[in-house]
């Protein structure tokens, strides 16, 4: 199912309330998402949501930190963490990150990448680490 089905098969109304809790930024990127299933809104929509579990706020936003930004060591995110945004992001898109998936996924990008893969959006050239990841396991 692609980011396209798995969203519009959910009311604007639905995807607000699986969002609940989350900042009106993150719910407008993951709607944003629903009308322009493009690597550009989903960067912008995996982004937002992950922020939210982000364990202490950071000097920048998401937004503007480069894809090799590491999640664990420059964002704290841990495996818990990762584990909370995975269930959410798989909710939401309906890709699941499995716990293999996830322990092998280190920056902002590999974790774009490896969404806009199962979603089937294409690659840019910023999301190359992932696959080249992936290749060689």
């Amino acid at each position: 199912m692609t980011a396209t089905r798995s969203l519009e098969a959910k009311s604007e109304a639905q995807l607000r309330q699986e969002l609940r809790g989350f900042p009106e930024a993150a719910t407008s990127a993951v709607l944003a998402l629903r009308e322009d299933p493009s690597l550009g809104s989903l960067r912008l929509a995996v982004r937002r949501v992950l922020a939210f579990y982000l364990p202490r706020p950071k000097g920048r936003s998401l937004d503007e930190l480069p894809a090799e930004t590491r999640l664990r060591e420059e964002l704290g995110v841990d495996s818990l963490t990762m584990a909370e945004a995975a269930f959410k992001l798989d909710e939401l898109l309906g890709v699941e990150i499995g716990t293999r998936d996830a322990a092998a996924i280190r920056t902002l990008g590999e974790l774009e990448a490896f969404l806009a893969d199962r979603l089937g959006l294409g690659q840019e050239p910023n999301m190359e680490a992932h696959a080249l990841a992936t290749a060689a396991r």
